[in-house]
């Protein structure tokens, strides 16, 4: 089953990304919450605009969990095809061990900005990617493993939750 909230559906009517920003704020957004990969790959094959850009943060192989230095900061792949989108999301959720991913129809240039974050062992610089949305595009902020992701989007014609339901039929 496809949830889908709006930032009215919050106590303070404040629907954000919890690890990106974006300039200016989207027109719409929305929480998405379904099965990992499932809804997010029905949400885009539903959405069908291709080409699309995959931001990963913090990707690693799952051997190589250990080692500091394979660990790459960023990775971003252009995606094609709905078949291209599905096979990178099945390589994707081994490489989430602490980093996020974002999809977009966006092709500005992504920003990164270091931010000081604080963990149970102490602070961490963290790279955070910026994003920029032109009119009619779109982005998704995927993490929890891929449970949920956040949408936020210039589109009009994505004006209502409703309308964010109907691309997944």
């Amino acid at each position: 089953m496809i949830m889908v909230d709006t930032p009215t559906d919050y106590e303070d009517n404040n629907l954000k990304f919890a690890f990106c920003k974006c300039k200016p704020k989207p027109l719409y957004m929305y929480a998405v919450n379904g099965e990992y990969q499932e809804t997010l790959f029905e949400f885009w094959k539903g959405y069908n605009v291709f080409p699309l850009r995959v931001i990963q943060t913090k990707v690693i192989e799952i051997d190589d969990l250990h080692d500091d230095d394979k660990r790459e900061n960023y990775r971003i792949n252009v995606i094609n095809s709905n078949e291209e989108l599905n096979s990178l999301l099945n390589e994707v959720g081994w490489k989430l061990y602490e980093g996020n991913f974002y999809i977009t129809n966006s092709f500005k240039e992504v920003k990164f900005v270091m931010v000081e974050e604080e963990f149970i062992m102490g602070k961490e610089f963290i790279l955070r990617p910026v994003f920029e949305l032109g009119e009619n595009e779109t982005l998704t902020e995927v993490f929890h493993d891929g449970l949920m992701f956040t949408l936020g989007t210039n589109d009009k014609s994505l004006f209502s939750k409703d309308k964010v339901r109907d691309v997944f039929m």
